[in-house]
C-alpha cells in the first residue's frame, strides 16, 4: 500500500490499521455485490464514488493550511497530502506533487467503482 515504506510493521499489521484499510472496504464491497439486490445502476454512479474522497481531500488540505495536527503528530494524515514538501504539481524521478497523487488515487477509485458496477450489473441480471 501507499504507506508501507513509511510505517513500521507493527502499525501496518495492527488490528486498527487492517480494520480501517482492508477489512471494512472488503466488507463494504461484498455487501454491495451480494445483498443490494434492488439497486438500480445509473451511468453516473461510479462518479459518485469520488464525492467523499474529494470532500476528505479538501478538508484535509484546509486543516493542514490551518496547522491542525493529526494523531501521528503531523499536519498531514498521509505523506501524499504534504503540499509543503511535495508541492502541488511537482513531477520528477523522486517526487510527485499532491495534485498528481489526487489524480492517480481518483482514477484508481473511478476504475474500481466502474469495475464493481459492471460486476454488479452482471450478477443482478
Amino acid at each position: 500500500t501507499l504507506l508501507a515504506p513509511f510505517k513500521d510493521m507493527t502499525y501496518l499489521f495492527s488490528v486498527k490499521n487492517l480494520t480501517v484499510h482492508i477489512f471494512a472496504p472488503l466488507i463494504a464491497v461484498l455487501d454491495f455485490l451480494i445483498f443490494d439486490r434492488r439497486f438500480h445502476i445509473k451511468w453516473y454512479m461510479p462518479l459518485l464514488g469520488l464525492a467523499l474522497p474529494a470532500a476528505y481531500s479538501v478538508l484535509t488540505i484546509l486543516l493542514s493550511i490551518r496547522g491542525i495536527h493529526y494523531s501521528n503528530g503531523t499536519i498531514y494524515p498521509y505523506y501524499f497530502f504534504n503540499w509543503r514538501d511535495l508541492g502541488w504539481w511537482t513531477f520528477s524521478k523522486t517526487c510527485l506533487g499532491v495534485g498528481w497523487w489526487l489524480i492517480i488515487i481518483g482514477v484508481i477509485s473511478l476504475i474500481l467503482s466502474s469495475v464493481l458496477t459492471l460486476i454488479k450489473k452482471t450478477i443482478t441480471k
